[in-house]
């Protein structure tokens, strides 16, 4: 019964997900933005229910005055998603694919990877793994189909730097009464 409840989740899954695959990069973008912050919503109201303390390992990217500038702004729009991509997507791909390693696999290399590359703090990680491993996956599935997998993966990951950008922003503006 067990069994046959999870085997139905996860062929579930793997029909939306080549459903996505096939999806245009807005809608592509969009989904993933969702995935994102629903994980990360997920594991902050975890860490919040269970009373855990996170662990910083390095200083956050916005400060406690939450100053956004013109090199941030660029780095997080254009920058980090292209240079992050061609090495967590494009070359790992690249390499893994070689050794005729399943799929799964080479996600789940992958996300591990992406998250301990974003070792801001110890939820900060944790939080980011699964998206580097749904990042991963899917542009394998893309690549499958030559469905543009870089260029996707490259919007969708801008699209989730924009978002947040925006957030920090508009906690600007409440906080200090000032957008600039």
């Amino acid at each position: 019964m067990v069994k046959s409840r999870v085997y139905n989740i996860l062929s579930q899954i793997k029909k939306s997900a080549n459903w996505l695959a096939k999806s245009n990069i807005f809608l592509y973008s969009i989904v993933l933005s969702i995935v994102y912050f629903t994980i990360k919503g997920l594991i902050s109201l975890f860490r919040e229910i269970l009373k855990i303390p996170d662990i910083e390992f390095r200083e956050r990217l916005v400060n406690e005055n939450f100053e956004v500038t013109v090199y941030l702004l660029v780095d997080a729009l254009i920058l980090v998603p292209i240079i992050e991509t061609l090495v967590f997507q494009t070359l790992v791909f690249s390499i893994l694919r070689r050794f005729k390693i399943k799929k799964w696999v080479i996600a789940l290399i992958a996300g591990i990877a992406f998250g301990a590359f974003h070792n801001y703090s110890l939820f900060y990680m944790i939080g980011t793994a699964p998206i580097g491993f749904i990042f991963m996956y899917m542009y394998i599935l893309r690549a499958e189909i030559d469905n543009k997998p870089l260029i996707s993966t490259i919007i969708a990951h801008a699209s989730i730097n924009l978002v947040v950008t925006i957030a920090v922003l508009v906690t600007h503006f409440y906080k200090f009464g000032t957008w600039f």
